[in-house]
């Protein structure tokens, strides 16, 4: 079954600019979608009785497409993983092939979960674009957008516990599926970065934003076991009040991450111990949960909160970085040559 059945088609009328070249208009909403302006390079690709017009990089690279046909994909290989892998290896182009209109719905819903990816359909082929100039996000942003969704995240989770209902298991999973997107932008920056290409503290906080998205991926499967028992129980079954208050532990640690600067060395410690002590809560309350709900969403919470602790840890190495000069002078080692030692 051809793929674009629900497909927008857009006629446009052919004008002639000059003697020799005809013109036709863009979908203003594409233009939009794309951040297209008057004077921007696009690439136009000729594919037999049609063509395709695709952005130019912004990050000046040549472009990448990757032509699969899915008829010859072995099985097991879903359609699904091979967007996941084009998305983490800068593919800025995926084109698949005699693809079925399962397989097409399979593209849509996975690209959903990427931040930046515009999905077009044709007869028998999806095209998953890549439109994201992710280079211009910078490393703080990365830190302090998790960060962020991260409190928003436990702050749902901490009014699902006393007030279960819909709405809220609904407004849950929509900031689950935000902090999806981010994992895989982290993942997508820290395959592309090599840690030689960048200066000390930037390796180091690229470091720890991979580590606060697997942080906040732990933490959305917490959000989303309660959302589920919420949803079939009717509560989530776990002491509101023991788990509130470790939850109010770990957004006053987000919240302090928010405020984090290379500079600020004191803040780095308090973060470090604060992250500690957390943990450690974590594992006690684990081992005293009084019901396998308990003990279930604790162990998770314990999860996140160890990769918190290791993403404060690589915090505190930028910071160290950064404060190396203040901190005493940096010894050297003076090595002779052997010239050098003959003469001396």
């Amino acid at each position: 079954m051809s793929a674009n059945t629900n497909e927008k088609v857009r006629m446009r009328r052919v004008q002639r600019l000059g003697t020799s070249s005809l013109v036709v208009t863009l979908p203003k909403e594409w233009v939009r979608k794309v951040n297209l302006k008057p004077g921007d390079v696009v690439y136009v690709v000729v594919e037999g009785g049609s063509v395709r017009i695709i952005p130019y990089n912004k990050r000046g690279e040549a472009i990448h497409i990757m032509n699969i046909d899915v008829s010859k994909l072995p099985k097991g290989l879903s359609v699904s993983r091979l967007v996941s892998c084009a998305y983490v290896t800068r593919v800025d182009v995926l084109r698949l092939e005699n693809i079925s209109w399962e397989a097409a719905l399979e593209v849509r819903s996975m690209a959903s979960k990427f931040m930046g990816v515009d999905v077009v359909s044709g007869p028998e082929y999806v095209e998953v674009r890549c439109i994201l100039d992710d280079d211009k996000v910078s490393m703080k942003d990365l830190l302090e957008n998790i960060a962020r969704l991260g409190l928003d995240l436990l702050g749902l989770v901490e009014r699902l516990l006393t007030e279960p209902n819909q709405t809220l298991i609904n407004l849950t999973r929509e900031a689950i599926n935000e902090i999806v997107k981010y994992e895989h932008l982290v993942v997508r920056r820290m395959s592309a970065t090599p840690a030689s290409t960048l200066g000390q503290p930037d390796a180091a906080m690229l470091y720890a934003a991979g580590l606060l998205g697997s942080f906040a991926a732990t933490l959305w499967h917490l959000a989303n076991y309660l959302a589920t028992l919420a949803e079939t129980k009717g509560r989530p079954e776990v002491d509101p009040k023991k788990l509130n208050d470790l939850i109010k532990g770990v957004q006053g640690l987000l919240s302090e991450i928010l405020r984090w600067k290379p500079e600020d060395l004191e803040l780095a410690a308090r973060l470090a111990d604060d992250a500690g002590k957390l943990r450690l809560q974590a594992w006690q309350k684990m081992l005293t949960a009084e019901n396998p709900h308990e003990a279930v969403a604790y162990t998770m919470l314990y999860n996140a909160l160890r990769e918190l602790d290791i993403a404060v840890n690589a915090l505190t190495c930028a910071t160290v970085i950064s404060n190396a000069p203040k901190l005493g002078k940096t010894p050297t080692t003076e090595i002779k040559t052997s010239t050098e030692q003959e003469q001396g």
